[in-house]
C-alpha cells in the first residue's frame, strides 16, 4: 500500500508514535511539531503542551510589532482620508 501511495511509512510510525506517547501522557512540545512537520492528521495532545505550543517570546514580540504597525497604518490610512 505505502509504494502504491507514494508514502515511505515514516507518517503512520511517527503516527503511530504519537498516540503512544498521548496514552502515556508523555507527549512533549518537540514530538508534537515532528508529528506536525510529517503529516500527522491527528494527536492526543494534553492541554498544557499545547499551552506552550502557542507561548514562546518570539511569537509575543512578533506579534506586538505586528499589532504596532497595524495601529500606525490604520492612523496612517486615517490621516489620509
Amino acid at each position: 500500500h505505502c509504494q502504491a501511495t507514494g508514502q515511505d511509512g515514516r507518517g503512520r510510525i511517527v503516527k503511530a508514535l504519537v498516540i503512544a506517547l498521548a496514552v502515556l501522557g508523555t507527549v512533549l512540545a518537540m514530538p508534537v511539531l515532528a508529528a506536525a512537520t510529517v503529516g500527522a492528521d491527528v494527536a492526543t495532545v494534553p492541554f498544557k503542551v499545547i499551552a506552550q505550543l502557542l507561548k514562546h517570546p518570539l511569537t509575543d514580540s512578533g506579534l506586538a510589532q505586528f499589532l504596532a504597525d497595524w495601529d500606525a497604518r490604520e492612523r496612517a490610512a486615517a490621516a489620509v482620508g
